[in-house]
C-alpha cells in the first residue's frame, strides 16, 4: 500500500489541442509523486475538434465532455469529478506548460500535517508586491527523513515556508488564491464554494479571489489558508497560449 493518498490531476481545456498535448506531457514528467495514486481528470468545454477522447482508455484516466459551460462551469465540472477520486487536487489549465519538477509529496504532506491551510500555491507571485507574506516553519522530520531519490529540494526537518494573505489596504488588486497552478485539499473548495458560471473568466477569477480575501481577513482562524514554499516563488511554468479570457469566452456565446 502506497504512503502517500490519491491525487488527482485537474486539467480544463478548450479547443486548444496543442497547446493541452505539450501541457499533458510536461504533467506527467515534471510531476512527482507516486504514479500508482495519481488520477487524471480530462474536462474539455465542447471544442469543435473532439481531442480528448483518445484518452478516454488511458489507465487511471478520466475524461468529461461538456458543452459550452464556460470558464467556470467547466472549471466547476473538473473540481466534481476530480474529488470524487481524491481530497487532493491539483488544478491545471491548458496554456500553462511545466518546465520545471514540481514536487508533489510535499505538498501532499504539508496539508495533511496543517489543516487549517487548505491550498499550496504554485503558480508566482513575484510581481504580486502587495501581498503580505508571513514565514514560517514547518517540522518534517517524521516524513521526508529516509528520502535520498535525489529529486527532492526541500532542506530535511524544517522547512520554511510563506503563508499568503490578502493585502492590509483591504483592496482587492491581489490575492493569495490564483487559478494558476495549485494544490488545494477538499477542504479549500468547501470554504469557498465553487467558481461564477454563466460569466466571463475575468469575473469568476476576481469573485473569486474577492470572495478568498473577505474570508482571510474577516476571520483568519475559520477561513483555509494559503501558502507557497519559497522555491515556488518564481515561475515554474510558461504560458504557451491565450488565456481563457481572450478565446472569446463571452456570456452571449454560452447561451
Amino acid at each position: 500500500m502506497s504512503r502517500y493518498p490519491k491525487l488527482a490531476i485537474g486539467i480544463i481545456t478548450y479547443n486548444r489541442h496543442e497547446e493541452f498535448n505539450r501541457v499533458l506531457t510536461s504533467i506527467l514528467d515534471k510531476v512527482v509523486y507516486p504514479v500508482e495514486q495519481i488520477r487524471v481528470i480530462i474536462c474539455d468545454d465542447g471544442s469543435p475538434d473532439d481531442y480528448v477522447s483518445s484518452f478516454s482508455n488511458r489507465e487511471n484516466f478520466r475524461v468529461k465532455h461538456n458543452k459550452r459551460l464556460g470558464m467556470g462551469g467547466n472549471w466547476n465540472s473538473m473540481m466534481a469529478a476530480a474529488h470524487a477520486e481524491s481530497d487532493f487536487i491539483l488544478c491545471c489549465q491548458d496554456d500553462w506548460e511545466f518546465t520545471e519538477p514540481i514536487d508533489l509529496r510535499v505538498g501532499v504532506r504539508f496539508l495533511q500535517d496543517n489543516p487549517e491551510y487548505g491550498m499550496v500555491r504554485y503558480h508566482k507571485v513575484s510581481g504580486h508586491v502587495g501581498l503580505p507574506m508571513v514565514t514560517k516553519s514547518w517540522d518534517t522530520r517524521k516524513h521526508f527523513k529516509s528520502f535520498i531519490d535525489g529529486r527532492h529540494e526541500y532542506a530535511p526537518y524544517e522547512m520554511t515556508y510563506l503563508e499568503l494573505l490578502p493585502p492590509f489596504d483591504n483592496s482587492n488588486t491581489f490575492s493569495p488564491y490564483s487559478g494558476g497552478v495549485h494544490l488545494r485539499h477538499r477542504r479549500f473548495t468547501r470554504c469557498y464554494g465553487k467558481y461564477a458560471e454563466g460569466k466571463k473568466f475575468s469575473y469568476s477569477e476576481m469573485d473569486y479571489f474577492t470572495r478568498v480575501n473577505k474570508a482571510l481577513r474577516e476571520d483568519l482562524n475559520r477561513a483555509q489558508r494559503i501558502a507557497i514554499f519559497p522555491r515556488y516563488i518564481k515561475s515554474r511554468f510558461s504560458d504557451i497560449g491565450e488565456s481563457y479570457r481572450d478565446t472569446k469566452v463571452e456570456l452571449e456565446t454560452l447561451k
